[in-house]
């Protein structure tokens, strides 16, 4: 029977492939947040800082800084749909 796995065969491989699968899913014993005895340990995280505020207006250089050395994509950028979205940057809602 070369290159054919017999019934029995197929189902022995199906048994060592599950029980493989179920042993290496245990809890080990050097993982991080897990005991001996595979109960979980409580993790302490640090306190996250708070985001740092928006940019301003102020902060953009705006396209025309681009247009000296990027002439041609920012024409291109001012016939498209964000080019021409305008507005002043910040914390606006749309309509």
């Amino acid at each position: 029977m070369s290159g054919q796995w017999s019934a029995r065969q197929a189902c022995a491989l199906r048994a060592v492939l599950a029980v493989s699968a179920l042993v290496g899913c245990g809890p080990r014993q050097d993982e991080p947040g897990v005991t001996a005895t595979g109960d979980a340990v409580p993790l302490f995280t640090a306190r996250v800082a708070d985001p740092p505020p928006p940019p301003t207006a102020e902060a953009f250089a705006g396209s025309d800084a681009c247009g000296t050395c990027h002439a041609q994509m920012v024409a291109v950028w001012r016939r498209s749909t964000h080019g021409t979205a305008g507005g002043v940057p910040g914390n606006t809602a749309a309509p």
